[in-house]
């Protein structure tokens, strides 16, 4: 890994959706090795719950979201100053199934049979990303007929497809790496597949913004972004709409 400066005795508390938990958490593990000193706290959840609890706790060095819409609203809401926002990464969408894909779900068409239960969620990362997949797909009403299942977040959907309560659902290519042994991704072709950023931003109130800004540094490094990779995410220049 690259070098960085050195900072002494300091401490960051990240605020930050579930679906990024994985690399953030293991994005952290090596930014500790070179920045002798520096700790970590992790406080992890919805979005719908996440910064309701940052306006009333007005704490937290860092927050980051599995897309931007999530930032959008730490922006509208004061958890985040604008201009310190940087992007990361992208994801691309896939089906997500529980393992051993029951249904036998192979494509998106597979998604408006009358046998397969479809799941959505309603906040955060994945809110509005089915709809904006099935649109491109042609498939938008055949696909609404077939939702049983509304989750509040990406993790509340994990469980619902873990359970079998559901076949199928719209999420990220992420998920499996995530959760691997709950989840497996059915692929959806490149015309119909949507993408979405994922960004970190200082919040107003941090007071270790030097160490901040340079842990943003070292994510958005050949070195940081290596581990992000590693599950799942893309180069933003590798997205498209």
């Amino acid at each position: 890994m690259g070098t960085s400066t050195e900072v002494v005795g300091e401490h960051l508390h990240v605020f930050a959706t579930g679906s990024v938990a994985g690399p953030l958490r293991r994005a952290a593990q090596a930014f500790v090795l070179l920045q002798e000193g520096a700790t970590f706290d992790f406080t992890m959840g919805g979005a719908g719950k996440l910064l309701p609890r940052m306006i009333e706790w007005k704490e937290g060095d860092l927050v980051c979201g599995g897309s931007e819409s999530v930032m959008d609203s730490a922006l509208m809401f004061g958890c985040v100053v604008g201009t310190t926002i940087r992007p990361i990464g992208a994801r691309r969408s896939a089906i997500l199934v529980p393992n051993g894909n029951p249904a036998e779900v192979k494509d998106l068409k597979d998604l408006t049979r009358d046998d397969v239960r479809v799941g959505v969620v309603m906040q955060g990362s994945l809110e509005g990303l089915w709809e904006a997949v099935a649109l491109r797909a042609g498939l938008f009403e055949a696909i609404r007929n077939r939702v049983t299942d509304v989750s509040v977040g990406s993790s509340d959907l994990m469980g619902v497809l873990a359970r079998r309560e559901i076949d199928a659902a719209i999420g990220w290519s992420s998920a499996a790496m995530l959760a691997p042994e709950r989840i497996e991704t059915v692929p959806i072709k490149d015309a119909w597949c949507a993408w979405r950023c994922t960004s970190l931003g200082i919040t107003p109130w941090s007071d270790q913004r030097p160490l901040a800004e340079e842990f943003i540094r070292f994510l958005r490094s050949p070195d940081g972004f290596e581990i992000w990779a590693k599950f799942g995410w893309s180069p933003i220049k590798e997205a498209k709409l």
